[in-house]
């Protein structure tokens, strides 16, 4: 406001005690007000610093997509995913079997092993028989007559 004006509302306040009165109320908030001043430009200044970490990080991680298409990454890991499910199935299959070819190789093995062991004892059997049937010379005792 202007004198002129404080004067028409307070015409027996003096100019120089409103000047005192606005500089004491002043003196108050000036420091406050100083030291929000002073805080404002360090957030503003720290701000600004978040800001531009911000925008050098966003640009890392566009240059990074753009480096490394991550789309083409993901289809690359499904398809050997996939190519991985195969092989484990092909190798299940594959021990399947050949457990199976062991059990039979094993069976084999018994048997042969029982038909040679059967021919043994034919064999055996047929050498008693000849010597039985063969021809057998009487021999003198010497203990009777």
């Amino acid at each position: 406001m202007k004198m002129k004006q404080i004067k028409m509302l307070h015409p027996r306040v003096s100019p120089q005690l409103l000047e005192k009165l606005s500089t004491g109320i002043l003196s108050l908030y000036v420091e406050d007000m100083k030291k929000s001043s002073s805080n404002l430009t360090e957030l503003t200044r720290n701000q600004n610093i978040v800001i531009e970490t911000l925008e050098q990080e966003n640009a890392r991680v566009s240059e990074g997509l753009t480096a490394y298409p991550l789309d083409e990454m993901f289809a690359k890991i499904k398809l050997y995913h996939q190519k991985v499910l195969l092989l484990k199935k092909d190798m299940l299959s594959i021990h399947e079997r050949t457990s199976k070819l062991k059990k039979r190789a094993m069976k084999l093995q018994q048997q042969k092993q029982k038909e040679a062991l059967q021919k043994e004892l034919q064999r055996d059997r047929e050498i008693e028989r000849d010597k039985q049937l063969a021809p057998k010379i009487a021999t003198k005792s010497v203990h009777g007559k």
